[in-house]
Order: C-alpha cells, then structure tokens, then sequence
C-alpha cells in the first residue's frame, strides 16, 4: 500500500498533459519554513544552481523537488508569456512531450491487467496497414521496450506541413498513423533497440481500440483521475495560445535569439508524443526511473529517486542551454 501511495503522488505531482500537443503543468505550493527546516546540503545545491540559472536567463520554467513526501525545493522563474509579461507560477502549465510516455505506459499496463490485451500479441491483431513484416511480427512488448525496428514519423517527409493542418485530436491520431504505415522495420523485431517516437504512437492507437475510447478519454478517466491528477487534461492548441495559464514555448533560433513558437505559428497540432512510460538507470549507485521531455522551446523530467526518498519534476519552456540541463543538474545533485 505505501509503494502504491508513492507511485500515486509521483504522478500527481508530475503534473499535467495537454494535446494535442502535450502540455502538462503542477499545483503545488511553495514551501512553508517549518517545512524546509534541515533541507539538506542537496536542496542547498539545487537553490544555488537555480539562482545562477535565473541570474543568466539561462533557464524557465518550475522545479520541484520533495524528499519523503515533504517539498525541499520549489522555486518558478521566467516568464510563461513574455510579450503580456505571465511569470511563471506552481500552477503554469507548460507542454510535457514525452513525459507523457508514462501515462500509455500505464494505460497499456492496465489494460493488459484487465486481460483486454497480452503484450505478446502482434500489433496487426488490433491495427492493420502496415508494410509486410511489421503487423505479425511487432509485438505490444516490442513497442514498450523500443525495440519494435520502427522509427520516429516527425521525421517522414511532408509530415511537418501536413500536420500542421489537422485541426482535431482524432485528425492527429490517425494522420500520425498514415505515417507511421508508411515505414520499414530498421532491423528485425527485438534484435535491437532504439527510441521510436513511431512505435509509441501505434501504443496510442491500440489503447484507444481496445479500449472503444479516444486515448485522450482513455487517459483522463484511467490514469489523472485514479492519480488524483485534477488539473491535468488534455487541451487545444487555441486554448494554449490564449489562457494565460499556458506557458509558451520559447526555443531558439540560429542567431541564438528566443522566439515565441506559438506568436510564430511555429507550434502546430503536432500529436501527442505517446509512448512507453518509464525509463531507469543508475547513477552513483542510484536507481532514477521516470521519464525526460523535450521539443523546441520545452525541457521536462519527472523522475522518482526510491532508494533515496526524493522525487524531482522541472517543467521548463526555453530549450536547454549549455550548463542549464536542470533534469542533468538533479539527477547528479539527487545521487551524490
């Protein structure tokens, strides 16, 4: 029952998703003094590095970090919309991208617990199209563990100019399929590995079968409101360039110069970004298991420290910058 509390409050507090370009945010509130009495050295650190971040504008966004439960490190800085001068706050809500894996992570797992699915069946048991070789022999175990052979369908040629007409959620889901049908397999079935933005989007469209919803319905009533996620919804590309709420991406041009991406137009219905949900390694004799996020203008980690009682979020929307990787920063600070 605790490991169960705990993995319900890291999702909580990993905040929100919005699509169809993901966007995700937090509500958490700043710690109070009793509650960052005997922080730590790590928390000491983090504070440190976060106000040369804001001194040098080399950084946006929201980072949270709690240690057992308890907030040790809250802090926003930037700005959501620099042109109405929006600082960010605990409750901005900023684009996950494929942090948002996690969510068709769980969402595949429960189905799979329901016996709705087995994550050895062939993704041609649900979904058909495909080049010959890739529905009978990718399997759901393949897609999760990205080692399916498929590859990432943001880089197919023309997807950029024709996604930036969909106009719907389900306009995106399927047109990212077209794509995705389009491709050949890099290499057989489980021989290899190698991330595929593809493959994950297929775990999408299965949960959505199977499942007789929309992925986005499916996620809203299978994974936020189970995690008592109240803030997070999946959400418009209209309503991010309009609710003062949303932070906007703001990456960089090759003059090195920040733009608004959403003022430019250069922030289409882009897709949801779904796929697998939990990546871990060790560092310093660590376990991490989460996941990283990011696309032009938008940096996102939510990760979870268990050995060491930590759980560390940073929603951010500039792109990372030399010595501004905050989830690098965490990760090395959280372990040492």
């Amino acid at each position: 029952m605790a490991q169960q509390s705990s993995r319900r409050t890291f999702l909580r507090r990993s905040g929100l998703a919005v699509a169809p370009a993901v966007v995700a945010g937090g509500a958490w509130a700043y710690p109070s003094a009793a509650q960052q009495t005997g922080r730590g050295t790590a928390a000491d650190e983090l504070d440190k590095y976060l106000d040369k971040l804001q001194a040098d504008d080399s950084f946006s966004g929201t980072v949270l970090v709690l240690k057992d439960g308890r907030p040790v490190v809250s802090r926003s800085m930037g700005y959501a919309d620099q042109g109405r001068r929006v600082r960010n706050r605990p409750d901005t809500i900023f684009c996950l991208a494929s942090v948002t894996k996690m969510f068709t992570g769980i969402a595949i797992g429960r189905l799979a617990q329901r016996r709705s699915l087995n994550l050895d069946d062939p993704i041609g048991k649900y979904l058909s199209g495909f080049k010959a070789g890739i529905g009978d022999k990718v399997t759901i175990h393949h897609l999760l563990t990205h080692t399916s052979g498929l590859g990432d369908y943001m880089q197919l040629d023309g997807y950029w100019a024709e996604s930036a007409t969909w106009t719907t959620p389900q306009q995106t889901m399927d047109g990212i399929l077209r794509y995705v049908r389009t491709e050949s397999l890099a290499f057989a079935p489980g021989t290899e590995a190698k991330y595929s933005n593809s493959g994950f989007h297929v775990l999408g469209c299965i949960v959505a079968k199977v499942a007789g919803v929309s992925y986005y319905d499916y996620i809203r009533t299978n994974v936020f409101r189970p995690a008592g996620m109240t803030s997070s919804d999946f959400t418009l590309l209209d309503q991010w360039k309009t609710d003062r709420r949303f932070a906007h991406p703001y990456p960089t041009d090759q003059s090195g110069k920040r733009y608004d991406a959403l003022a430019a137009g250069a922030f289409g219905l882009i897709g949801s970004f779904v796929g697998y949900g939990v990546d871990s390694s060790v560092l310093n004799g660590g376990l991490i298991t989460g996941h990283t996020g990011g696309a032009p203008g938008v940096s996102t980690s939510a990760e979870w420290y268990p050995e060491r009682g930590y759980t560390a979020v940073h929603l951010g929307n500039y792109d990372p910058a030399p010595g501004a990787n905050v989830n690098q920063e965490l990760r090395q600070v959280l372990t040492s």
